[in-house]
C-alpha cells in the first residue's frame, strides 16, 4: 500500500486516540517516521535485541522490502589493502576483491578472530579466500602474499530522511521548485502542470507555478509500498508512547509484532 508522507501523517493520527493524544508539528510526525524508518530496517536486517527469525537474507519478502536501499556492486577505491566506504554507505552485504587478477568473495571476520587468523600459518588467509573486517578507516582486508587490486561493495545506503514540512505554500506563479515533491494540504484541490490533485495526493514540480489550493514539501520514505503500514504502525507507537496512552502503546505494538 503505497503511502507518501503526508498520508501516513493522516494515517498516524487516526491510529492515534484524538481524545487523549496532543496534536503535532508536521515535522514532529516526520520525525517519528524517521526514527521508525531505522528501526524498521535494522530489525529487517539483523535485529540482535529480539530475534525475529529473520534476516536481510533469510527471506525474499525481507530483500524485497529494503530493496530500494540495495546499491549494486560498486567499485570502491582500496589501497595496501585499505577499502574506502562510499560516502552514502550505511551497512554492508557483500564484498567482493580481485587479488592476483582473481575475483572473490571476501568472508567478513570478529575481531576476535584476527589474533588467530593472522597469528597462525594453516589459518592465515590466502589470496583465493579473503577476508575482511570494518573499522573507522573503512574495511580491511586481509590477503595471503599480494594486496588486493580491486574491491566492489554490495551495500544498503543511508535511507532518505522522511520529510514533511510546517509551512504551507499558498497557490501562485512562483509557489513550487522544480524537482521538489509537494502533498495538497488543504481540503480544495490543486491543479500544477495542468494535471488537478486532491487532498494528500503528492506530485514531483515540473515548473513553479500552482493553482487552487495551498501545499507543503515533503519528501517520501524510499521503503518498498508494502513495508509503509507497519512503519505508520512503528511512528504511532512512537508518538503515543510519549503520552498517557498506554494502553493504546500496547495495542499497536501488538499490531506491528501481527505486520
Amino acid at each position: 500500500m503505497y503511502r507518501n508522507a503526508y498520508q501516513m501523517q493522516r494515517d498516524i493520527e487516526l491510529l492515534l486516540d484524538k481524545v487523549k493524544s496532543a496534536r503535532y508539528l508536521n515535522s514532529t510526525y516526520a520525525q517519528a517516521l524517521n526514527i521508525a524508518q531505522t528501526r524498521l530496517i535494522l530489525d529487517r536486517v539483523d535485529n540482535i535485541k529480539r530475534r525475529g527469525g529473520y534476516s536481510f537474507e533469510s527471506s525474499q519478502r525481507v530483500r524485497d522490502e529494503l530493496a530500494p536501499l540495495v546499491e549494486p556492486l560498486t567499485a570502491a577505491t582500496v589501497v595496501t589493502n585499505v577499502v574506502t566506504k562510499p560516502t552514502n554507505y550505511w551497512m554492508g552485504v557483500l564484498v567482493q576483491v580481485t587479488v592476483n587478477s582473481k575475483t572473490n568473495y571476501a568472508r567478513p571476520i570478529t575481531y576476535n578472530e584476527l589474533p588467530a587468523i593472522l597469528g597462525e600459518d594453516f589459518a592465515e588467509p590466502l589470496d583465493d579466500y579473503p577476508v575482511y573486517a570494518e573499522n573507522e578507516n573503512g574495511i580491511q582486508l586481509y590477503t595471503g602474499s599480494t594486496n588486493a587490486t580491486a574491491c566492489n561493495l554490495l551495500y544498503l545506503h543511508k535511507p532518505t530522511k522522511i520529510v514533511i514540512s510546517d509551512t504551507s505554500i499558498a497557490a501562485g506563479a512562483t509557489a513550487v521548485t522544480v524537482g521538489l515533491r509537494y502533498a495538497v494540504d488543504t481540503s480544495s484541490t490543486v491543479t500544477h502542470n495542468s494535471v488537478v490533485y486532491s487532498e494528500a495526493d503528492d506530485f514531483v514540480a515540473v515548473n513553479t507555478a500552482t493553482a487552487g489550493g495551498s501545499v507543503i514539501l515533503i519528501t517520501n520514505t524510499e521503503l518498498a509500498d508494502p513495508i509503509h503500514y507497519e512503519l505508520i504502525k512503528i511512528a504511532a507507537s512512537i508518538l503515543s508512547g510519549q503520552q498517557e496512552n498506554y494502553n493504546e502503546k500496547n495495542i499497536l505494538e501488538q499490531e506491528i509484532q501481527r505486520s
